[in-house]
């Protein structure tokens, strides 16, 4: 299967842009809940990181994909918002694009913490 420019392009730059932010938002929340939870800044940004690169879905497993699901259908998402929500296809692979940006900047950023 092959994932076009065009079609990544069909979802629109507020899409990417959502989910590029969404991606750093996670990331940042995992971070600053292990440090408020007194555990390493570097758990929390990996378990961010998991959340934000793989989905939910990944992390929690079998739970989300019955749960998901089904939430997208109570609050009346059609097929595509649904989809973007869920990270189908195209919006899968762009957030998986975000990997090696997201761990770049976040090993930049545990190398500064250290010195």
């Amino acid at each position: 299967m092959r994932i076009t420019f065009d079609q990544i392009q069909s979802l629109g730059v507020g899409v990417l842009a959502l989910t590029a932010v969404a991606v750093v938002v996670t990331i940042t929340s995992g971070w600053l809940l292990a440090r408020s939870a007194r555990l390493e800044a570097s758990f929390g940004a990996l378990s961010g990181g998991a959340v934000a690169i793989c989905g939910a879905s990944a992390a929690l497993s079998t739970i989300a994909m019955i749960v998901y699901p089904l939430v997208t259908a109570a609050i009346g998402f059609d097929s595509r918002a649904a989809g973007v929500f869920l990270g189908a296809t195209i919006v899968k692979l762009f957030r998986v694009a975000l990997l090696l940006p997201a761990v770049l900047v976040l090993a930049g950023l545990l190398l500064m913490g250290r010195n």
